[in-house]
């Protein structure tokens, strides 16, 4: 299952590749992951953006999704499901999320054909795939986080994570009351955190914070307003020589700019002293553990870990349903606090225990049409439309109140299972009509695999 930009191709047949299924839904759609059950949900909704105008009034306008989500069950056809969230970010950065994605599997179930995967394996496969990333140039200026788990049959938990996503665990404190509390099973990859500030400087980078920015970023030269205004001058000088029969030169503005001390991704990253190597925990899940809440920042940056587990306590054994409350609440809590810009939001619930009952499920393809494509059970588990740039988010009316931007409507609907999945199935023929030329095109991706 997972949350990808871009707009569905057609499923290939299992059977024409000789591997099995895992799992996908669209931007703003929900899936389930084992049939007849829904321990296993996600949700997926588009960021929001103001652009600027030279002539005109400014304008808020939708983003590209770049997130992008997978549930692998059995992956290997060991006896480890994995759960894995990719953040993207810069020009190119949908394009980034999902290959890692889907190039992370690829590598992993190969490795798993050898042994049941390993923290060491992961860490490995990680500085492999940013090395197959670095090779394309989608990634010169753009890259992606990555959070990923695997546990395994006998309950055993790993999480590799680089970047900003997060991974949480909600579990029970011992004691007379049954309040979920949350633990963070990731660390941040800030500039700002002593370690991390401590590399890049050495390493020759800069860490800037300046309101222009919003939060501190890296750069390769100490002052980068300066030096995109020395960029900006010296470009309008060189195309006025031009038009007097000079030559144009060639300006190159400071980078990378990044947010995160920790990336895949972005050719100028290694030498401003940003690495791929991933924060590892491996622990043991007991009957005290709950769920675990996967999720990309858009989340992480207006909802607290303590609030996420609540929801999904609220919300328990319905893992979409919580899923789809959590983004419906950062939706409307970016809204309030920013009003002109939301970054994309996707959440991961998993209950526990679950590795068992989805290992034990092997996945069916019993139908295509339209992308579309069913469980053994006759349930569908995702949908093609809606992708990408993606359809309107619906809101939960009993857990927020409507919110209207003004470029921008939020559709209030429940976000009981039954209404939310209704909407979204009536949503999935509908297409945000402000997507520009260029942004359609840059949806057009392989958003819809069967197998990977």
């Amino acid at each position: 299952m997972g949350a990808c930009s871009g707009k569905a191709t057609p499923a290939v047949p299992v059977e024409a590749r000789g591997r099995r299924l895992s799992y996908q839904a669209g931007s703003s759609l929900a899936a389930a992951i084992v049939p007849g059950s829904r321990k296993i949900g996600m949700f997926s909704n588009f960021g929001i953006e103001l652009k600027e105008s030279t002539f005109g009034a400014d304008r808020i306008e939708d983003k590209i999704n770049q997130d992008c989500a997978l549930v692998v069950p059995n992956i290997g056809g060991k006896e480890q499901i994995m759960f894995a969230v990719f953040d993207g970010h810069g020009p190119k950065g949908e394009w980034c999320s999902e290959y890692c994605a889907f190039t992370l599997t690829e590598m992993l179930e190969d490795k798993a054909t050898e042994a049941k995967l390993s923290s060491g394996m992961l860490v490995e496969q990680f500085h492999e795939l940013n090395k197959k990333l670095l090779k394309k140039r989608q990634s010169a200026k753009s890259g992606t986080t990555a959070t990923v788990m695997l546990v395994d049959s006998d309950n055993n938990l790993i999480v590799g994570n680089i970047g900003d996503s997060r991974a949480v665990k909600g579990f029970i404190k011992p004691g007379p009351d049954s309040i979920w509390q949350a633990e963070v099973l990731t660390k941040d990859h800030m500039p700002e955190d002593p370690e991390e500030k401590a590399r890049i400087e050495a390493t020759g980078g800069y860490i800037f914070k300046e309101e222009e920015f919003g939060s501190a970023r890296i750069f390769d030269v100490p002052d980068p307003l300066q030096a995109m205004r020395d960029v900006a001058f010296a470009a309008s000088a060189a195309d006025g020589a031009a038009g007097a029969g000079g030559g144009m030169l060639g300006f190159e503005e400071p980078g990378p700019g990044l947010a995160m001390s920790r990336v895949l991704g972005h050719h100028k990253a290694a030498s401003v002293g940003i690495i791929d190597e991933p924060t590892m925990k491996e622990i043991k899940l007991d009957d005290s553990d709950k769920c675990l809440i996967v999720a990309s920042d858009g989340l992480w940056d207006v909802i607290e870990p303590e609030q996420a587990v609540a929801v999904a306590k609220a919300k328990f054994p319905d893992a979409i349903g919580a899923a789809k409350t959590l983004v419906s609440q950062a939706t409307s809590l970016w809204t309030k606090e920013v009003e002109d810009y939301r970054d994309d939001i996707t959440v991961m619930v998993v209950y526990l225990p679950v590795a068992a009952e989805a290992l034990k499920e092997k996945p069916k393809q019993d139908q295509e049409t339209d992308g579309r494509m069913t469980t053994s059970g006759g349930e569908v588990i995702t949908s093609s439309e809606g992708m990408g740039k993606g359809t309107d988010m619906p809101t939960g009316a009993e857990d927020i109140e409507l919110t209207v931007t003004s470029s921008t409507s939020i559709s209030a609907v429940p976000t009981d299972s039954a209404s939310a999945d209704a909407m979204a199935e009536a949503s999935n023929s509908t297409r945000r009509v402000t997507a520009t030329a260029a942004q359609r095109k840059r949806s057009v991706v392989t958003m819809f695999k069967v197998d990977v």
